[in-house]
């Protein structure tokens, strides 16, 4: 989940938004958010559904505010659940400072023309302003020693949505010996997870890269024609110089450059069970070669920053993780892969002209739904399909009883002769609990509810099972189509047949109708029964609202 940081240029100074990305990054628990600056432009777009807490600087500029549809969709983002920090919010009144409510559901804050919102009743200022009003409870978490208030904390008492006010965090605030300690307090009263220390030591540095197969895959591998031997225990992959193999010599070098390659991972301490995963693998060519390390920076910048190796490579080739500390999502989006999150970058080799290229997409969005309900006993674990790109649980599979993101997929591209060289990377959660849920949480639920004893699922076995299933998916687009042979499937499994939505720049309202024939999602006006179709590529659905927008 990200944590975004406000920090246009017209609104807060350059210095204060690296200071609070400084301070937020040292003490903020990166495994399980995702910090970064964002701008007013790009909150135009969507980011609701990714992002745990949105920090709003002191104005320091020309503008005197957020604009007002910003404003109003950070009271919908608390009222829904999400977390909000304000800052310079107990600014003393100045001679020309003007006043007007911010609504967020039946509590008004008080917003002044020189920044933030601000609440005086904790100091006997009263301006309009309820406090007994049982949506919100509110707490004065700091005050001064003649009882005027520093920082409140509202609460909505049904979704958990929070908002905390709090003073002008100064350049000599953040700069100074106090910033941890100020920064950790207020992080700890939004129920941000800290981080151990203000060391940066929760960031694991990246790890040695292997290269396993099963059999004769792997020798098939080292003496292809792709392949060319730089001496007797190295050899690389033809026209790619920056990645090399080294064979059954260990180096000291753990950078992303080079890869040592081993034909079992017997006598290494690696947190993958070979074993599990190959038995499991039910494919011809897709997972048969599998590049594994603890720690990386990003699976899919890895195959991105070395192209020309990514290129070299066969059909089927992947890269997979336990844990990713720089992740890659669509747009600006960083995707954060902790202990326990599956995540996983596959190189495919595509025909152009075969089928059309965003039934890629789907047929990996399915493979990934299916990995867990076509098992036996399986089926009622509710994994859907959001479109475009986004994996989800169900309501009758998540904790409490709403639809919950657990996985996304960015597919990146390059055209080679006749073919594309496709990257679909792939992050799902399997048992990491947070930030939001995961499949063995919701199989856990499941045995409650039920009295069923499904057994949890491994990385291995989800990795495996997606792999074929994929496979075999892919084959069927290339041969019956997406129409005779997935369409329905598909359908069952995704959230959107019938829904009504709006569609950002046009009139009215629309129908969800299904996919059309070019891999667009087709939908029909309610007003004039016209219709439409939205590629998948540059558009969000914002499930929340029902609607559907560009993504920034």
């Amino acid at each position: 989940m990200n944590v975004l940081v406000v920090s246009d240029a017209e609104i807060v100074s350059p210095q204060t938004t690296e200071a609070i990305l400084d301070g937020i990054k040292k003490n903020i628990h990166l495994h399980r958010y995702a910090v970064r600056s964002t701008t007013i432009e790009e909150l135009a777009g969507p980011w609701e559904n990714s992002t745990f807490l949105v920090i709003v600087p002191s104005f320091v500029s020309t503008k005197s505010s957020l604009p007002s549809t910003l404003e109003t969709r950070l009271s919908s983002f608390v009222n829904s659940g999400g977390k909000l920090w304000t800052f310079n919010s107990f600014e003393k009144e100045k001679p020309n400072a003007t006043f007007e409510k911010v609504s967020f559901k039946k509590i008004s804050l008080v917003k002044n023309s020189n920044g933030g919102w601000i609440d005086f009743s904790g100091d006997g200022n009263s301006i309009s302003k309820s406090t007994n009003d049982q949506e919100f409870t509110r707490e004065d978490v700091i005050k001064t020693e003649d009882g005027k208030t520093l920082s409140s904390l509202f609460k909505n008492k049904l979704s958990g949505g929070l908002i905390y006010l709090s003073g002008e965090p100064s350049g000599n605030i953040l700069s100074s010996q106090y910033q941890t300690e100020y920064i950790r307090y207020a992080l700890s009263n939004i129920n941000v997870q800290l981080s151990e220390d203000n060391n940066n030591n929760n960031i694991p540095s990246p790890t040695e890269i292997y290269l396993l197969s099963s059999g004769h895959h792997l020798s098939n591998f080292s003496q292809s024609n792709q392949v060319k031997r730089i001496q007797e225990n190295q050899f690389q992959v033809e026209g790619s110089p920056s990645v090399i193999f080294s064979h059954h010599q260990k180096t000291t070098d753990t950078t992303s450059k080079h890869v040592t390659c081993y034909t079992t991972d017997e006598e290494f301490s690696i947190n993958f069970d070979s074993s599990t995963y190959f038995n499991n693998l039910q494919t011809g060519t897709i997972g048969r070669y599998l590049l594994y390390s603890d720690v990386v920076e990003s699976t899919q910048k890895f195959f991105d920053q070395n192209w020309g190796f990514t290129m070299s490579l066969p059909n089927g080739f992947l890269y997979t993780s336990r844990v990713q500390t720089s992740g890659k999502g669509r747009g600006n989006n960083v995707w954060i892969s902790p202990k326990g999150q599956l995540c996983f970058s596959l190189v495919c080799h595509y025909t152009i002209g075969s089928f059309p290229l965003p039934f890629i997409q789907y047929a990996m969005a399915l493979a990934v739904v299916e990995s867990v309900r076509s098992r036996p006993g399986y089926s009622d674990i509710d994994l859907r399909i959001k479109w475009p790109n986004d994996i989800y649980l169900g309501p009758n599979s998540s904790p409490d009883g709403s639809l919950q993101k657990i996985g996304g997929i960015l597919i990146t591209s390059s055209v080679q002769g006749k073919s594309f060289v496709l990257v679909i990377g792939v992050g799902v959660n399997v048992a990491n609990d947070l930030p939001t849920t995961s499949i063995n949480q919701a199989i856990r639920l499941h045995n409650q509810t039920t009295g069923s004893s499904l057994k949890e699922l491994s990385f291995e076995e989800v990795l495996s099972e997606i792999m074929t299933q994929y496979e075999n998916f892919f084959y069927i687009l290339s041969t019956d189509g997406f129409f005779k042979g997935l369409s329905s499937l598909f359908l069952k499994r995704w959230l959107h047949s019938n829904q009504k939505v709006s569609v950002v720049g046009l009139d009215g309202d629309y129908e969800i109708l299904g996919i059309d024939e070019d891999g667009y999602l087709k939908a029909k006006s309610l007003q004039n029964s016209q219709i439409i179709s939205l590629q998948p590529d540059g558009n969000s659905f914002d499930m929340t609202k029902n609607l559907i927008q560009n993504k920034i």
